[in-house]
């Protein structure tokens, strides 16, 4: 279920072996496990990021359709799949009323457990793309945004591939998404990958997927990302760096609408939308022989092209107030600027675009101790990443510790502190804010040698 790899499971049974036995198989299927056997364990951990409880109706002395009653009040937009021993239609009635998503009968089926939670989630994943959608929609301020944005929308329901050009960081991937949920794909999968200078076979491999025994180490079939997309879109973002081979291989799915896995006999139908993305030019590569020229012609009737920030100095202060409320929720703090900041971060200059100012503000966050963040806070932190890509200053960094081994542990010892104090040394919201997984910051911060 590589679609929904690290997503988070809460696992609800007053059986010790279900639990376990479930853990383990759902732990190989790529999710975040957690565990609970009662419902004061259930009500505690249900806010901790879980994107889907497994429910039994029987918890030991706790009535597990009461659980869900609560659950659905307190969280109601998590889907809950109810599992019981004792399943008459009464109960299951009562459950579907409260909001339950699925009811399944003990003893329980591996291919009908997969295939539940993989139908809970997909609701999961779409409203979680609606909402991003939704957050980046105010940021489109500036004239010459407004006006891209028109035109992508105008482009949301052609069929005919897309390339979107554009300096790195300026919100190539966010056009791509408007792109593909203001259109008639928009409740199918959006897939993003990455085309930048992989050796071929791995570039196959990552679209097309392949066939068991294809080669050394494929025990089972792979689904490649145009088949991951199927019925969506494909952004592939670095098309430029795309191998020659390769690209020969992609204008033959384009045009005939059917790939082929490694290791394969028979071509696979697919329907995808394709959006392309680069920072360099194109056409300028086709003359060099650097990119197929049949490529170019099938992809480019629809050509949008991004401006860096620099060129669009109206839409800075929106996104960075952006970056500061997402930063704050994260944190639990709350921040803003002064006028005198705000005038500050327009005078800079960003070659980095977006991702550069949104690092700027996260530090801004992090380090800055007073809630209002002033400009000699802007200018200290865009000082000390300024710094850090000199030359002078990475030697000086570099020079204290004997490698690159040492420097990656000093580094990781120096952030996490911080983070936890940030947080007064809870590890649950430590854990949380940097985006680990609470056994994983605990064994980290075991080798390292961090004590609270």
């Amino acid at each position: 279920m590589e679609k929904f790899e690290n997503m988070k499971i809460l696992i609800a049974d007053d059986e010790h072996e279900i639990r376990e036995s479930l853990k383990e198989i759902l732990t190989e299927d790529g999710f975040e496990v957690s565990l609970a056997e009662n419902e004061e364990q259930v009500l505690q951990r249900i806010n901790d990021g879980i994107d889907l409880l497994i429910l039994d109706i029987k918890l030991g002395t706790d009535n597990g359709i009461e659980v869900l009653r609560k659950v659905k009040v307190r969280t109601p937009h998590i889907p809950v799949v109810m599992i019981t021993g004792y399943g008459t239609v009464s109960l299951a009635k009562e459950a579907f009323k409260i909001g339950a998503h699925d009811f399944l009968e003990k003893p329980l089926r591996l291919l009908q457990v997969r295939t539940s939670i993989r139908n809970a989630l997909e609701g999961v994943v779409l409203k979680k793309e609606l909402l991003e959608r939704q957050k980046d929609r105010p940021l489109i301020v500036s004239g010459c945004m407004k006006l891209l944005y028109e035109r992508a929308s105008r482009l949301s329901n052609v069929r005919e591939p897309v390339v979107i050009i554009g300096p790195s960081g300026s919100g190539k991937d966010l056009l791509a998404r408007h792109i593909h949920f203001e259109g008639n794909r928009a409740q199918g999968p959006f897939i993003a990958t990455n085309a930048a200078s992989l050796p071929v076979t791995l570039a196959e491999d990552e679209l097309f997927g392949h066939e068991r025994g294809a080669f050394t180490g494929a025990d089972k079939k792979r689904l490649g990302c145009l088949e991951q997309a199927n019925g969506g879109t494909l952004f592939l973002d670095e098309i430029a760096d795309m191998d020659l081979q390769v690209q020969a291989k992609l204008l033959r799915v384009i045009e005939t609408g059917e790939l082929l896995r490694l290791g394969a006999t028979n071509a696979t139908k697919v329907d995808v939308r394709l959006i392309c993305a680069t920072h360099k030019d194109l056409e300028s590569l086709v003359a060099q022989g650097l990119f197929r020229h049949d490529l170019w012609y099938r992809i480019s009737a629809f050509v949008l092209n991004v401006p860096g920030l620099d060129s669009r100095v109206e839409d800075i202060i929106p996104l960075a107030r952006h970056f500061l409320k997402n930063v704050c929720q994260e944190l639990g703090i709350k921040k803003n600027f002064t006028e005198s900041a705000q005038k500050r971060l327009c005078e800079l200059h960003y070659p980095g675009n977006i991702r550069e100012l949104k690092h700027l503000i996260t530090r801004v966050a992090v380090y800055t101790d007073s809630t209002e963040i002033d400009w000699t806070d802007i200018d200290e932190q865009h000082t000390e990443s300024a710094g850090v890509t000199a030359a002078g200053s990475m030697d000086s960094l570099i020079k204290p510790v004997c490698d690159f081994r040492q420097a990656k542990i000093e580094f990781e010892k120096q952030f996490l502190k911080k983070a936890l104090e940030q947080h007064n040394g809870n590890i649950t919201a430590t854990a949380r804010s940097i985006g680990l997984a609470q056994p994983n910051l605990s064994r980290k911060l075991k080798e390292l040698g961090i004590q609270l």
